[in-house]
């Protein structure tokens, strides 16, 4: 695969764009699009598949198996290809009281709600609980890698010319006019347009059976959740934090899951509880993140 040379001098590496959107080798955006197919046609396909012991234990395998053949294939690539999609170390950002208070909010809601109605913890047994963990911390992986890569990341790249990184790069004609680079989104902007789709996405859930004001109330905490989750992505330069969060809320969901799902179940109070504190921290993280980029 070429590089781009036109890197900046005084830059180790080429400076290609944060995430598909914003690849500058359409070799690679085509690749993280396949990647991304592949994960939701396994699903569709496992979907029918009847619930037994069986399928747990393949689904297990399959997701082990796709996330190791995702992160060779990037890996052998070349240099920094993983960065690329946003999967890179993070900065002290992901380690600050704030994002420390996000990582433990969902957790200890978990906790509460279980003091407070002690039948709505649910009882898994050990292969249910394990496929449980496998699919929860695969689909928190994924999401991210669409709402926080590919769109939020691959957004931030476009409009600023640079990578998720913060490293400048040379943009070319096509992108430095196109339709992306004229919405004139900075960080906060990004950040709210992620976190709408992907409020958006839980939506399909009314067309299913699901309670409607249950459904909408999901809607609205996956928007809060979103900023959160897009506010970590900003400030470390990595979506690896919000992978951890989000990972962390759907584990927490488990202890807390009611058989019936209404917008009076005691899931439903711990949404509004932890929606009401992601978007108040999403909101500082932000704004803590503007004058940052406002004094350097």
């Amino acid at each position: 695969m070429s590089r781009n040379k036109n890197y900046v001098k005084g830059h180790s590496r080429p400076p290609s764009a944060a995430a598909g959107m914003a690849f500058k080798c359409k070799n690679m955006t085509y690749a993280i699009y396949f990647w991304i197919a592949a994960y939701y046609a396994g699903g569709f396909i496992e979907g029918a598949l009847p619930p037994s012991a069986g399928a747990s234990v393949c689904g297990i395998a399959l997701r082990i198996a796709y996330w190791g053949a995702f992160f060779i294939f990037f890996a052998s690539r070349g240099e920094n290809r993983l960065s690329d999609i946003g999967m890179t170390l993070s900065g002290r950002a992901a380690t600050r009281p704030a994002a420390i208070v996000l990582y433990a909010a969902a957790p200890a809601a978990a906790l509460c709600a279980v003091l407070l109605e002690p039948g709505a913890c649910v009882t898994l047994r050990p292969l249910e609980l394990a496929y449980r963990i496998c699919a929860d911390i695969s689909a928190a992986a994924m999401e991210e890698l669409i709402f926080r890569g590919v769109i939020l990341l691959g957004m931030l790249g476009h409009l600023r010319g640079e990578n998720a990184l913060g490293v400048p790069g040379h943009t070319n004609e096509k992108s430095a006019h196109g339709r992306f680079a004229r919405i004139k989104f900075g960080s906060v902007g990004a950040v709210v347009a992620s976190a709408g789709l992907f409020s958006a996405a839980h939506l399909p859930n009314l067309f299913a059976g699901g309670d409607p004001a249950y459904t909408l109330l999901q809607a609205a905490f996956a928007f809060c959740a979103g900023v959160s989750l897009g506010a970590l992505s900003v400030c470390s330069g990595s979506i690896l934090p919000s992978v951890i969060l989000h990972a962390v809320i759907n584990l927490s969901s488990v202890v807390t899951e009611t058989a019936v799902k209404t917008a009076r179940s005691i899931e439903a109070i711990t949404l509004c509880g932890l929606a009401a504190l992601y978007l108040a921290a999403g909101i500082f993280i932000l704004h803590r993140q503007k004058k940052r980029e406002e004094t350097s």
